[in-house]
C-alpha cells in the first residue's frame, strides 16, 4: 500500500525537537484561543473516523492517564 504522504527519515534526537515544536505551537494555539477547525483533508488509511467530541474526551483520558504515569516515575 502506498504512503498517502511522504516519508521523513529523521535522527531520533532531530525528530523529538519536531515533536516538541509541534507540542509548543499546540499549547500555544490553546492557550491563545485558537479555535480548532477540521481539516478538509481526506485519507483512507483504514482508519476508523470517530467522532470529534467521543474522539477528543478519550483521547484526553488516555493522554492525562499517560502523563500521570510519567509524572509518578519522575517523582521515584
Amino acid at each position: 500500500m502506498p504512503l498517502a504522504w511522504p516519508k521523513l527519515e529523521y535522527e531520533p534526537r532531530k525528530a523529538c525537537q519536531f515533536i516538541n515544536a509541534c507540542c509548543v505551537l499546540h499549547n500555544m494555539c490553546v492557550l491563545g484561543g485558537v479555535p480548532y477547525v477540521e481539516d478538509d483533508v481526506q485519507v483512507d488509511d483504514g482508519y476508523q473516523v470517530i467522532p470529534l467530541q467521543q474522539g477528543v474526551t478519550s483521547m484526553l483520558n488516555k493522554a492525562r492517564a499517560v502523563q500521570q504515569g510519567i509524572i509518578r516515575r519522575l517523582q521515584n
